[in-house]
């Protein structure tokens, strides 16, 4: 038997896209690929739902 402390930290975790699905639909990334479990991981519930209104500015591409 483990401790109910472990237990506990266990409920804690969701799982979240590495490359999120919106933005892998957006850029034409097939479901096959962005719903795979290579793009998937274990994450902290609250940090996970803290970040997903983070966005990151885009840098215009230069040739």
């Amino acid at each position: 038997m483990f401790p109910l402390d472990d237990f506990y930290h266990w409920l804690l975790l969701s799982v979240d896209h590495v490359v999120p699905a919106q933005e892998a639909r957006r850029l034409g990334i097939s479901m096959f690929h962005y719903q795979g479990m290579i793009n998937l991981v274990l994450s902290c519930s609250a940090c996970n739902h803290f970040d997903n209104g983070f966005t990151v500015p885009r840098q215009p591409q230069t040739e």
